[in-house]
């Protein structure tokens, strides 16, 4: 499987952070994590 990069929202009260990540089909490496409230989301 080639690696894919994806987000995966996590709700956190009335917002949440957003996280950025690679899945090779065994392993998963976070990249970056950001806060929902920031520029552009």
């Amino acid at each position: 499987m080639a690696p894919e990069f994806r987000t995966w929202p996590i709700d956190f009260g009335n917002s949440g952070y957003l996280v950025l990540y690679r899945f090779n089909g065994v392993t998963a490496v976070i990249l970056a994590i950001r806060h929902q409230s920031e520029t552009g989301y």
